[in-house]
Order: structure tokens, then sequence, then C-alpha cells
């Protein structure tokens, strides 16, 4: 963010490399995204979509996300495969998801974790005027109230305006895949395109040891006090606080494809029970009426 000299507003800017501007980029215009009404919540799947994700997961991702409040999500694309592009175009007709080609000739194994730090602060400054909260989740991560059933709700008590918060913390739970699947999440009616439940379903065990380092937490965030962010590290605005979620209030589900904890002790919890209808009906609607 840049101090302006003036309170009119800029048109165009250029980059350079150094404070004398000998070389500089070619002019790049402005533009101004501010609606009339700003939404509550926003969700930016935190890399770009290659393609190693399946449409399945995609569709659980989108659907869990809209159960738990959201009403943007955005997705970057980057040599994104067509089934992908279909599936998510559905969501897009809807209004709900925001999908950006980059169609950058870049291959995969040249940059870092799909291009997520350029993802998440990308998407930070578009949802700056947006949204008063946003999110940055892998596409196995999950932000999860436990004593409530929204976003909205949960906020609504833990948000106080007078204390300034602009991040709130989440701690890190691993979930594991012991056999058995939350009641009603499966089977879906026949389709060729749903062939699996849903991760997040299946896995009904979590280490019974929460993670609350700074380098595991994920967090909801007020766009107006962050300068940028990391994965899980945030710069606040001078000012601007953390409020860290009590683990009995709210959790960071992750649902990882590698079991990276199998041994530690676990507990059984069935908190994501309250989504599954909604869930099921969604992810049939999709996947049930999409010809890949």
């Amino acid at each position: 963010r840049c101090r302006l000299p003036t309170y009119e507003k800029p048109h165009y800017v250029f980059l350079s490399n150094n404070l004398s501007f000998s070389t500089s980029s070619a002019y790049i215009p402005l533009y101004y995204n501010k609606p009339q009404k700003k939404i509550k919540f926003a969700v930016c799947l935190q890399q770009a979509l290659y393609n190693e994700v399946d449409h399945e997961r995609i569709a659980a991702w989108i659907e869990m996300n809209k159960a738990l409040g959201a009403e943007l999500i955005t997705f970057y694309y980057q040599q994104t495969p067509s089934n992908i592009v279909k599936l998510v175009q559905k969501y897009v007709d809807e209004g709900l998801v925001e999908a950006l080609d980059w169609n950058i000739n870049i291959s995969h194994s040249e940059i870092h974790a799909n291009a997520e730090f350029a993802v998440i602060n990308d998407c930070l400054y578009r949802t700056f005027h947006r949204a008063e909260y946003v999110a940055f989740t892998d596409i196995d991560e999950f932000l999860v109230p436990r004593e409530h059933h929204t976003w909205h709700q949960l906020m609504k008590e833990i948000d106080k305006p007078e204390e300034m918060f602009s991040q709130f913390r989440f701690c890190q739970s691993h979930w594991h895949d012991v056999g058995e699947i939350l009641p009603g999440s499966w089977p879906p009616k026949s389709c060729v395109n749903f062939t699996k439940p849903p991760v997040m379903f299946k896995r009904t065990q979590r280490t019974q040891n929460i993670i609350c380092d700074r380098l595991h937490v994920k967090s909801l965030l007020k766009p107006m006090g962050i300068k940028w962010s990391e994965v899980h590290t945030i710069d606040l605005i001078e000012g601007f606080k953390t409020y860290e979620v009590p683990e009995t209030v709210g959790l960071m589900h992750h649902y990882r494809t590698d079991d990276i904890t199998p041994n530690e002790k676990k507990v059984t919890d069935f908190v994501l029970s309250k989504y599954v209808e909604d869930i099921m009906d969604g992810l049939k609607q999709k996947l049930c009426s999409c010809i890949f």
C-alpha cells in the first residue's frame, strides 16, 4: 500500500526495482472494484488449480465452504483440465464462485506450491472492498465452528468491533479414516461422477492433541486490517489485533491425503454431522447433472 500525495485517485501505476526509477515496467491501469455493499464472507483456494485435483474433491470443498457461510469463493486457473473448468462454471453461473485464469506459461515444477503466495495476496486485495471477512485455505482444510452452525453466528459472538480484531486464528486438528463414515453421507443416488463419500465425511476421528503454534494455524481475516499474508502468518496493520479462537469454539480441520499422524491418540468427533444433508444435496445436484 502506498501513501498518495493527493486525494485524487490514480489511474495508472508503474513498477520499478530501484528507488531512482531508472528502470520500470510499462504503465499498468488501475481498476476500482468497490461495490455498493460488502458481502460477509469470502474464501480463496490458496493454490492455483493445476491438474492434480479431482472434480469430486473440488465440489466437496465448495459445498462445505458454502455450508459454512461463504458468499464468494475464488479460484485461480493455471493449466486446469476441462472437466474441472466445466464443474466450476456451474458454480460461477449461480454467482457463488469467481474463477480467474492466469494463463501463465510456466510449468507446475517451476513454481512453489502452485503459486500460493501470489494467489493469497492477489485474492486478499481483490476482496479488500468486497468482503468483511476472507479465509485462505487449501483443498483439504476447513475452518469449522463447533458451537455454531455458520461463520455468521460464530463471528457475531466473538468479533467485537471495539477490540480492533483483524485476524481470528483457528488451531489445527488432523483427521483420520478409521473405516466409519458420518450417517447419511453415503450412498447417494446412482451417478457416474459421484463415486465416493466426501473426505471430510469419511474421517470421523481427529488427533486428541490440537496444534496451535503459528506455523500450523489458519485464520479468518478482516482485509481492512491486513498488509499481506503468507500461508500461516499474517502481517497486521498497526493497531489491529489477533483473536485466538478457543478450540472448544472452532477448529481448522485438516484432511491430508497422507495421514501424517497415524499413531497419535484419537477422539471420535461427529461435529460435521450438522452439514451432511445440505452438502450431499448440493453434491448430487452438481455432480450428477454435469457431463464431463
